[in-house]
C-alpha cells in the first residue's frame, strides 16, 4: 500500500457541546510537531478564519514565537464576514525544512527536550476577535496532510486524558501488531494560557519502561512511573513528543507510552486548579490504526473532563477496505469503567484510569460508510475521551 492510499483522520467528538463549542472570541493554537523522516514533513501551512456573522469582523493573530501581531485587515482586502472567510499564510511551503520548523506552528522535535528534561517553548498562535469566529488549522505534509479546529474558550481546562494512533493495533492484553516505523511519531502539546501555571503530567501506559521523549538528536530519557512537572508563563507551551525512529521507542510494549497521559494543571499542594485553565493538541504526525501499510497525520485540540460525556455514537467514514482504519479509540477517566458495545447489557471491557480500548469497527451497524456504532459507560459519572480514526 503506497503513502498515498488513504488518509486518516482525527477526530474528538463531545457531543453536549457540538455546535457552539468552536465559535469563540479568543482561540488558542498549541504548537505541534513532526517525525523528521519520511516523507510526511510539513509544507505550506495555513490558519483558516470563519464567521457567521453578517457584519464585519475585527481581530488579530499574534505569533507567539516572535510577539508579531496581525491584524485581519492585513490579510484580507475584504472584511471577515458570513460570506467572506479569510486565510492567513503561516508558510507556504517554500524554504528549508527549518523554515517550516520555525517556533510558529511547527518545532523541530529536538527543539522539545534535552538531556535535562522537557523545554519551555513560546511557539503557537493566539487569535482574537471582537465577535464569535470559527478557526480551523490545515497543513500539507508531502504525502499526507492534517487538519483540526480550535475550539476557542471551550478548549480551556484543567485535566485531559489523550489519545492517538496506535501505530499498529491494539490486539490481546496491549499486545498487537507492532508496526511503528520511523516514520511515525506521536505527541501531545500544552499550551499555559495564565502565568505561573504548574503542569503535572503522568504517562500510565509507559510505567513498564522508560520512553526516550523529544527528537532524534536531543532528548530526554523518561523513566516509566514518575511524573513531568513544568510551570509556564503565560502562553509558553512544551510538546512530548515519541518518535518511533529511536530504537528505544520502537517495539510493542512502549508504543502505547503517551496514550491516555494525564494533564493537569494544579497548585503548590499538587490539587486542581481551575483558576490556570490549560489548551492541549493531541494526535500522531505521523501515525496508523492500521498493522501495516500507509500512515498519516490525525491531531486535533481536545477538550478537558468536564466537556466529554459517557455515551457517544461513532459514524463509521469510506475506508471500508482497511479493518483497523476505522476505529474508534476510548480512555478511561477513572478506574473501574465498564465499556458498553451496541446493546451489550453486560460490560464488553472493564478499564482502569488511563487504560484505553481500540474498539474492533466489526462493531460498526455495518462495513458501509454510515454504519454507526453505540459505545457508553455505566453512568455519566464515568467519562470516557472519545477519538476517533476515520480513512
Amino acid at each position: 500500500m503506497s503513502l498515498k492510499s488513504f488518509k486518516l483522520f482525527f477526530l474528538f467528538f463531545f457531543f453536549s457541546f457540538l455546535g457552539f463549542s468552536q465559535i469563540s472570541k479568543i482561540h488558542y493554537v498549541p504548537p505541534l510537531t513532526v517525525d523528521l523522516e519520511g516523507n510526511s514533513l510539513p509544507r505550506d501551512q495555513y490558519l483558516y478564519l470563519s464567521t457567521p456573522s453578517t457584519n464585519p469582523v475585527n481581530g488579530t493573530i499574534t505569533e507567539l514565537s516572535t510577539g508579531r501581531v496581525i491584524n485581519f485587515s492585513d490579510i484580507s482586502t475584504n472584511p471577515l464576514q458570513n460570506d467572506n472567510p479569510i486565510r492567513y499564510t503561516i508558510n507556504n511551503g517554500s524554504g528549508s525544512v527549518n523554515d517550516r520548523l520555525n517556533n510558529q506552528l511547527f518545532v523541530n522535535p529536538n527543539n522539545t527536550a534535552n538531556s535535562s528534561g522537557i523545554l519551555t517553548l513560546n511557539a503557537g498562535f493566539l487569535v482574537e476577535a471582537d465577535c464569535p469566529i470559527y478557526v480551523s488549522i490545515r497543513y500539507n505534509a508531502g504525502a499526507q496532510a492534517g487538519a483540526f479546529t480550535s475550539k476557542g474558550l471551550a478548549a480551556l481546562g484543567t485535566e485531559f486524558r489523550t489519545g492517538m494512533m496506535l501505530n499498529g493495533t491494539q490486539g490481546n492484553a496491549h499486545n498487537g501488531n507492532n508496526s511503528a516505523s520511523s516514520a511515525t511519531l506521536n505527541f501531545f502539546s500544552v499550551m499555559a494560557t495564565e502565568d505561573n501555571t504548574r503542569i503535572e503530567i503522568e504517562l500510565p501506559n509507559a510505567s513498564a519502561s522508560s520512553l526516550t521523549l523529544g527528537g532524534t538528536s536531543s532528548s530526554f530519557n523518561y523513566n516509566g512511573g514518575t511524573k513531568i512537572n513544568k510551570t509556564l508563563q503565560k502562553h509558553q507551551s512544551l510538546i512530548i513528543a515519541q518518535d518511533f525512529g529511536i530504537s528505544n521507542n520502537n517495539s510493542t510494549n512502549k508504543r502505547f507510552g503517551l496514550i491516555g497521559a494525564l494533564i493537569k494543571s494544579v497548585d503548590v499542594l499538587g490539587n486542581k486548579d481551575s483558576s490556570k485553565p490549560l489548551v492541549v493538541n493531541s494526535g500522531s504526525a505521523s501515525g496508523t490504526f492500521v498493522s501495516s501499510g500507509g500512515h498519516d497525520h490525525g491531531i486535533d485540540q481536545i477538550v478537558a473532563i468536564d466537556r466529554v460525556g459517557h455515551e457517544y455514537i461513532f459514524v463509521r467514514g469510506a475506508g471500508a477496505n482497511s479493518s483497523n482504519m476505522e476505529t474508534p479509540l476510548v480512555v478511561a477517566a477513572q478506574d473501574n469503567t465498564e465499556i458498553y458495545i451496541g446493546s451489550s447489557t453486560s460490560p464488553d471491557e472493564i478499564l482502569n484510569a488511563g487504560e484505553f480500548l481500540q474498539i474492533a469497527n466489526t462493531n460498526y451497524s455495518t462495513a458501509s460508510q454510515g454504519g454507526t456504532m453505540y459505545v457508553k459507560t455505566q453512568n455519566q459519572d464515568f467519562k470516557l475521551f472519545a477519538y476517533q480514526g476515520v480513512g
